[in-house]
């Protein structure tokens, strides 16, 4: 069910899109890109929290305290990569969450 769930979000996402690129006259691919540019991070977060997860698990860590370790350590490592791969969106994240800061 969860995967079916994924899989129909993925298509609604992609069709909404290529409706919008075509209604903003913007080029197709260019917004592909820069939709789909911040999604790169999550590629290292799954790698890196599915093998803590093996490891955690054949030194026998209990699954709740696994589940917190391997949350923590996914968002250092996507917080981690998003500065490598979408630096300037990530900086700009950054600026405006410091600046909302500062006026409370």
């Amino acid at each position: 069910a969860c995967v079916g769930a994924g899989i129909g979000y993925a298509v609604h996402s992609l069709l909404t899109i290529i409706a919008s690129a075509s209604v903003s006259k913007l080029p197709l691919m260019s917004y592909l890109v820069a939709s789909f540019r911040p999604l790169l991070p999550c590629i290292p977060m799954f790698l890196g929290v599915y093998e803590l997860g093996h490891l955690l698990a054949a030194y026998g860590v209990p699954p709740l305290v696994s589940l917190i370790v391997q949350i923590a350590v996914g968002g250092i490592i996507y917080v981690t990569f998003a500065f490598v791969f979408v630096s300037a969106s990530s900086r700009e994240l950054l600026r405006v969450g410091m600046s909302a800061l500062r006026r409370r």
